[in-house]
């Protein structure tokens, strides 16, 4: 126990000299902190992993070779958050498919849906978890028209169909990511149910830059609207369309909007700070992660009448809940 606080501190101080930085999956804070979830939660761990402490110090060095027990032996590629994320997900949902070669496992999330997830790159069983057994945007969306800005591979899209929501329009600009949404509504029999806008949404029109991380897929940013230095994991850039909230509002033609997410890497604040009050207030209920502090979030949202709710954590990132008094809200 001694020891623990012991590193704990140290690896709080070399952080405030700008040190350890949390830069992916490949940084050594990263991978301390996942082993350390790990060893709180190791009797649940050793139900699929067979060699934990060796498996523990192979995740500390940056291994991402694993042998895991889904129930028989495989081995993967796995990175440090998928690893932590799949015990705390096992047994939530059967495996209905296990690809070793590809480093893809495929969970039936309902009777005949289907949701692949990979394990070498991205957050995708961090991001089922969080959506699905969580319940991060909520659970009652029966009968709903919903907004999802930032559809990543579609999980948040298909969470919101399978809850009952009447339509979903998801929008997500990386190329790559798209094709993944429609091939996942067409393998699950979806794809007329949810309307999808390849663009990202921004301050202004017309194009813009998505620097794309391979190693984090879900935190791929519009340059224009990015917060601070680009971390280093940011490998390419992407053209892609750029529309303004107004804009996107216009083409999907809904009158109101009963719930919009937003995950978009900062795009939350060109939305909520430079959209005009009428077309924010066309949006019943809000649900989003914003990325640096929710100060002027909340005081707009305050302004417009409102009610407000968030939780942000020292690195100024978290998120937020907004609704209009009296809305329906799927929480």
């Amino acid at each position: 126990m001694l020891i623990k606080k012991i590193i704990k501190q140290a690896v709080q101080i070399l952080q405030s000299y700008g040190m350890l930085k949390d830069t992916g999956e490949k940084s050594f804070i990263r991978r301390l902190l996942r082993v350390d979830y790990l060893i709180k939660n190791r009797k649940n761990a050793r139900q699929i992993i067979p060699s934990f402490w060796r498996t523990c110090w192979r995740v500390l060095r940056g291994d991402i070779r694993h042998t895991v027990c889904l129930p028989h032996p495989v081995e993967m590629d796995i990175l440090p958050s998928n690893l932590a994320a799949l015990v705390k997900l096992w047994g939530a949902y059967p495996l209905s498919e296990i690809i070793p070669s590809e480093n893809r496992l495929v969970w039936q999330i309902a009777p005949g849906v289907r949701l692949p997830t990979q394990t070498d790159r991205g957050f995708d069983i961090p991001i089922l978890y969080e959506v699905f057994i969580q319940k991060q945007y909520g659970f009652r969306y029966e009968g709903l028209q919903v907004l999802d800005v930032g559809g990543y591979k579609g999980e948040s899209a298909l969470f919101f169909l399978l809850q009952g929501a009447k339509s979903v329009v998801s929008v997500e600009p990386f190329p790559p990511a798209v094709e993944h949404i429609r091939t996942l509504l067409v393998q699950n029999g979806l794809v007329d149910r949810v309307r999808l806008f390849p663009v990202a949404i921004g301050l202004r029109e017309g194009e813009g830059n998505l620097l794309v991380s391979h190693e984090d897929l879900q935190s791929n940013i519009l340059e224009a609207e990015r917060l601070g230095e680009v971390p280093s994991t940011f490998s390419e850039q992407v053209r892609v369309p750029v529309w303004t909230f107004e804009r996107l509002l216009q083409e999907i033609g809904w009158e109101t909007v009963d719930v919009a997410k937003l995950d978009c890497e900062g795009c939350e604040y060109a939305i909520v700070l430079h959209t005009p009050e009428a077309t924010l207030k066309r949006v019943h209920v809000w649900i989003m992660e914003f990325h640096a502090g929710a100060e002027p979030l909340v005081s707009r949202f305050r302004q417009m009448g409102y009610e407000v709710f968030f939780e942000e954590r020292p690195d100024r990132m978290g998120t937020l809940r907004a609704w209009k008094p009296g809305a329906r809200i799927p929480w």
